[in-house]
């Protein structure tokens, strides 16, 4: 699952670039000042891409970005700059810093989530590996895409964001019982609280779609779900296009 960081000090525009990213089942991490950028980049360094407000309380987000550069684990990640000035020479700089891509407020949450889509998939395609395979399915966290193999062929199923969240946390604790609390924290976020059903109703209708491949999925008395693959089965990791 794809993880950006969202450094943004407006409450306006930190819900509008939520729920323009909603959609891509990214997960979605903010902060509002230069000073918990810096401290967030010297602990994480796993974002797959970076969404910079450039005017903050404290400092301009072409700090962080130069932060970003220096650093070899993070240099290679994309960064979008969000700006509510369209000063070409302030562009002129985040460019020659390495920002790949600049907007200007009030941004389009259609267009900020095809650009954020496009980055996420370019960076995908860099990498030598990142698909994951049990048996006849595979999941590509990078593109959110999960496929079962039937009669040779792969073929891509559509599930919603929800769907492939709880499919993948699955798979990431595969053998291990899960709850319906860790679904939902690991689904929806840190503070929500839903029916049992609502977990179990989003688990039935993905069994649907990964037809052949939805034995994976085990159900768990009085607790909630697992994923197994088989005792003797030899997990792999392919190359994403593969």
């Amino acid at each position: 699952m794809p993880k950006i960081l969202l450094l943004e000090d407006a409450e306006d525009s930190k819900l509008l670039v939520t729920q323009a990213l909603k959609s891509t089942g990214a997960e979605l991490k903010c902060v509002k000042s230069i000073q918990e950028g810096f401290a967030l980049l010297d602990t994480e360094t796993d974002f797959d891409l970076y969404i910079l407000d450039v005017r903050l309380p404290d400092g301009s987000g072409i700090e962080v970005l130069e932060r970003l550069q220096e650093k070899e684990a993070t240099r290679d990640r994309p960064v979008i700059l969000l700006s509510g000035e369209g000063e070409v020479s302030t562009k002129v700089l985040a460019f020659r810093l390495g920002a790949d891509d600049y907007l200007l407020k009030p941004i389009n949450p259609a267009e900020l989530r095809a650009r954020v889509e496009g980055k996420l998939r370019k960076r995908n395609q860099q990498r030598p590996g990142g698909a994951l395979r049990r048996g006849i399915l595979k999941l590509d966290p990078s593109l959110l895409q999960a496929s079962v193999e039937e009669n040779g062929k792969f073929q891509v199923l559509e599930l919603t964001a929800k769907e492939f969240k709880i499919l993948f946390f699955l798979l990431q604790h595969e053998n291990k019982a899960l709850s319906r609390a860790e679904i939902v924290k690991a689904a929806w976020g840190e503070g929500v609280h839903l029916a049992s059903r609502t977990v179990d109703s989003h688990i039935c209708a993905l069994r649907r779609k990964l037809g052949p491949a939805s034995t994976f999925i085990e159900s768990i008395p009085s607790l909630g779900y697992r994923f197994a693959f088989g005792a003797n089965a030899t997990a792999t990791t392919t190359a994403a296009g593969e």
